[in-house]
């Protein structure tokens, strides 16, 4: 190019969210034998298998106490309405800001893209899933049909909403309690 003339530059705005390609099938049966190896190797191993019954004997007072509270119905209740509540409030957030852009999609179908979208950052070792959410809100509103434009928007606004602001208004709140002396 030389000096004045204008590049003009064309992008492809077709993404394609179908069927992974590649060998996926491969990639659980490698899983597979490597969990298994790891498992032989820690049983055959006598230093291997003492760390490891030292770690099982550390977490088994915890597992007991653990399973003790959650005995109790009360207790069990509390841990999964709230459960169950914060996934039904996220999922109702993401259906609203997906209809606010134009997009059209069913509570069911916001409960599943909000739980496996928590699920992939839980796994990912992103602190606050940053980054992470958000990808996987994207394509999974995609995924069920929401165009990429509103996806984006819907799912940049719903992290905007739940995860961003919060902080703001906590600190905010923190202050005027303390201000207060009730903290």
């Amino acid at each position: 190019l030389e000096a004045g003339d204008r590049a003009v530059v064309a992008f492809d705005d077709e993404i394609d969210f179908g069927k992974p390609s590649g060998p996926s099938g491969r990639l659980v049966v490698v899983l597979l034998v490597a969990l298994a190896a790891f498992a032989v190797a820690v049983v055959a191993v006598p230093r291997l298998r003492r760390k490891g019954t030292a770690l099982i004997r550390s977490w088994i007072p915890q597992v007991k106490a653990s399973w003790r509270s959650l005995g109790n119905p009360r207790k069990l209740a509390l841990l999964l309405g709230g459960t169950l509540g914060a996934e039904l409030v996220f999922a109702l957030v993401l259906l609203s800001f997906t209809h606010v852009f134009g997009g059209s999609i069913s509570l069911p179908e916001a409960l599943i893209v909000n739980i496996v979208a928590s699920l992939l950052a839980s796994v990912v070792p992103v602190p606050g899933g940053i980054g992470v959410v958000e990808s996987a809100l994207i394509v999974g509103l995609s995924a069920v049909g929401v165009d990429e434009q509103t996806a984006f928007a819907a799912a940049m606004s719903t992290r905007l909403a739940t995860f961003y602001h919060p902080p703001l208004w906590g600190w905010a709140s923190l202050r005027w309690l303390s201000k207060r002396g009730y903290v």
